[in-house]
């Protein structure tokens, strides 16, 4: 069978990945305090690939089975996972240590839940099919039993550290929404675009108002509707750029903090949010491509290329 991309998903991974740079720019200069523009990024860029992961979870799940899946997804992203520990531990050998302890994993949280999310579908296709239960049951049991540990047990003990088990919690709705977007389809339609950014013009500011846990998701699920039912359409400005990006987007999500964190010691302070902003887009842009660009070098070897991306090659080298 031909696979074919669908644009509309590349086009938004890359601009919720630009979206990222450019909130850890902010973040990791300590520019994030106060700031509109890192709190947009906050509440917008990270459901939209868990929310993608899902929804091809599902066509893969229906092409080659659930088993093939997770196998897939081993390589995909524990590969690069384990692979980038090891690299950050070598820069300084303390990350050897306490890399596992941290909830952020450096930044590569995201890696681990995916994974976990996609072992959880696994899980669930499973009791679904030996004990005839709808998978949406089996979702929502799960999801409550982990809303209930986390509330019960203390968020920052070595377990949850470790498994990331709150990230997983945070992200599990929009994975799974993914996987069920068949039955979103319907409210997924551009005449709704205007009620989802109002609902979140409305969320974000109460997130502004110091409001987080519930308000954060609120915002990401309006904020995600908003982005599909809007670049769903043919509107989809410096359309091949932000294909690319999102095409490439593991690779630059890997690399970019080892070209933002050494920029940070020569990235100038700007009093003015207003000139601060696209200059900080301009960096972020830049470290984009240039995050993009070392990824095809490092690719060039089919090993470097699976270690460190997961990108596996067949026999064609393709």
């Amino acid at each position: 069978m031909e696979k074919k991309r669908n644009l509309t998903y590349d086009y938004l991974r890359g601009l919720a990945m630009l979206l990222i740079v450019i909130g850890h720019l902010y973040f990791y200069s300590g520019r994030h305090v106060g700031s509109l523009v890192f709190a947009i990024c906050d509440t917008v860029e990270l459901p939209v690939f868990m929310y993608i992961s899902g929804l091809l979870a599902h066509v893969s799940v229906d092409r080659y089975g659930v088993r093939r899946l997770v196998a897939s997804k081993v390589v995909r992203l524990l590969f690069p996972l384990i692979s980038f520990y090891i690299i950050w531990g070598l820069c300084d050998s303390s990350n050897f240590q306490t890399f596992w302890l941290k909830n952020s994993k450096n930044g590569y949280w995201f890696m681990l839940a995916l994974f976990e999310l996609m072992v959880t579908l696994s899980f669930v296709k499973k009791a679904s099919s030996e004990f005839k239960i709808k998978s949406t049951y089996v979702n929502g049991f799960i999801f409550g039993l982990v809303t209930v540990y986390l509330y019960l047990f203390p968020q920052d003990s070595v377990l949850n550290n470790v498994l990331g088990i709150k990230r997983y919690w945070q992200f599990y709705i929009f994975f799974m929404m993914g996987y069920y977007s068949y039955k979103l389809d319907k409210f997924l339609i551009i005449k709704y675009a205007p009620v989802y950014l109002i609902l979140y013009l409305g969320f974000f500011y109460l997130y502004l108002m110091g409001y987080r846990s519930v308000v954060m998701m609120a915002c990401h699920a309006f904020s995600l509707f908003f982005m599909i039912t809007v670049f769903s359409s043919n509107f989809k400005p410096l359309k091949g750029v932000f294909a690319i990006v999102g095409i490439n987007s593991l690779q630059v999500y890997m690399i970019h903090f080892f070209l933002l964190i050494p920029l940070l010691k020569v990235l100038p302070v700007f009093e003015n949010r207003w000139f601060e902003f696209p200059c900080y887009v301009v960096v972020a842009s830049v470290i984009t491509v240039a995050s993009i660009g070392i990824a095809k070098v490092l690719m060039i070897n089919s090993w470097l290329a699976m270690f460190l991306f997961g990108v596996r090659r067949n026999k064609q080298g393709r």
